[in-house]
């Protein structure tokens, strides 16, 4: 049985190009300590997000995250982990960088962290895991 759901979870990432960008097949979803090495990594993800786009952008200019939740979908293993946050972040004397948020960020297992934009209200993160952090009106779908 777990040969054949590993076989069938591999062939919908081949399928769908897409590894932790949605539920982990029946994994559970786990609250975590939000550490201010895990908001430094996030701002300092979301700031190489932008600096591309805006030139001269300062790492001090990004204020946040703030009012961070941070948690994990489990996978079979700790490398198939996938970790997602949500949080307030902007760029001062930027207004479009921050619409409403929450904004969302996700890894897969101890790979580096991905900035997933300003969700407008709407976060695409698991279901399981809004609910783990006492989020339910985040829940979109």
């Amino acid at each position: 049985m777990r040969t054949s759901l590993v076989t069938v979870l591999t062939g919908l990432v081949l399928v769908t190009g897409c590894t932790g960008c949605t539920d982990a097949a029946n994994g559970k979803a786990v609250k975590l300590r939000t550490t201010d090495q895990i908001r430094t990594a996030l701002g300092d993800t979301y700031w190489k997000y932008w600096a591309d786009s805006i030139p001269g952008l300062a790492r001090g200019e990004v204020d946040g995250p703030k009012g961070v939740h941070y948690g994990k979908i489990t996978g079979v293993t700790r490398a198939e982990d996938v970790h997602w946050a949500i949080g307030s972040i902007r760029i001062k004397g930027h207004p479009d960088s921050d619409r409403g948020g929450p904004h969302v960020w996700n890894k897969a297992g101890g790979g580096p962290w991905k900035y997933r934009g300003d969700s407008d209200g709407c976060p695409a993160v698991p279901a399981r895991l809004l609910k783990a952090w006492g989020q339910p009106r985040l829940i979109c779908r």
